[in-house]
């Protein structure tokens, strides 16, 4: 499938937003460079989904900035922004009454001037996108009647279609079994996109992220790379488990064992 035709670099500096007198994001600065995979993990509540918010222009910063490509989101317009990333967000799994190829044609709007049907270049780019996250034979279901995995899927394709250098992912593989939870992650390290990736799952944000940002109660206490990120230490005062980590003889990376009988 054709992709974007560039890279997108993301930077976000000093986000706050704070709902009534309790502060959600404090202060939080990250960035992602072209063709990175950066992680964003942290437990529930920690902040992950409005720090994403703020960044795909959802939600308002009470301070600082986003910028792609040094142009600041809050002062483009939402088709140029939806031109320069694509976003796969948790409430986007809502009830489309349409057939899956046509959800899957809602990302090419960005790309067409008002009022324009779809054209065969349009269509040969959303067959491409279902065949990338394996939903060809889902193409005339009716999204609603869906499962939760098969909709993720299908969202994917979705943001694939969009053709948006910068990839969000707000927990991507939330709904999906093992297999498609690494067909996923494979599939975005396959695109050599620029990716920011909230993620619940320790072990795949250590396999597949080239670095990680971790928040507790709004902020952030790591970033680095997934070895310098994902210790015992740091595991257990973030998510309040004792976990064992050690190098995978195979691929390199941290490889994270619970020990869910002896938490703290």
């Amino acid at each position: 499938m054709s992709g974007p035709s560039h890279s997108a670099h993301l930077q976000a500096r000093n986000l706050s937003w704070q709902a009534a007198a309790a502060r959600i994001v404090h202060d939080v600065s990250l960035h992602v460079t072209p063709g990175e995979l950066v992680g964003l993990l942290g437990p529930n509540g920690s902040g992950k989904s409005t720090l994403l918010r703020m960044i795909y222009r959802i939600l308002k910063p009470a301070s600082g900035s986003v910028q792609v490509n040094e142009r600041n989101v809050w002062h483009t317009s939402a088709r140029e922004n939806a031109r320069a990333m694509a976003v796969l967000a948790q409430e986007n799994a809502s009830e489309f009454e349409l057939r899956v190829r046509d959800v899957v044609l809602m990302g090419r709007t960005p790309h067409q001037s008002p009022f324009a049907r779809d054209g065969e270049e349009d269509f040969r780019i959303v067959a491409q996108a279902l065949q990338r996250v394996d939903a060809q034979a889902l193409s005339e279901r009716m999204f609603s009647t869906l499962s939760g995995g098969e909709k993720q899927r299908v969202l994917m394709a979705r943001a694939l279609a969009q053709q948006a250098p910068l990839l969000i992912l707000d927990e991507p593989t939330n709904h999906l079994d093992v297999r498609h939870q690494f067909e996923l992650m494979n599939l975005i390290r396959s695109l050599g996109m620029t990716a920011l990736a909230a993620l619940h799952e320790l072990p795949l944000a250590a396999h597949y992220c080239d670095r990680l940002y971790l928040l507790k109660d709004g902020a952030v206490v790591a970033q680095g790379t997934p070895a310098h990120v994902l210790t015992p230490e740091i595991i257990a005062d973030v998510y309040g488990v004792r976990a064992l980590v050690r190098t995978s003889p195979r691929s390199g990376k941290p490889l994270i064992e619970f020990l869910p009988d002896n938490l703290l």
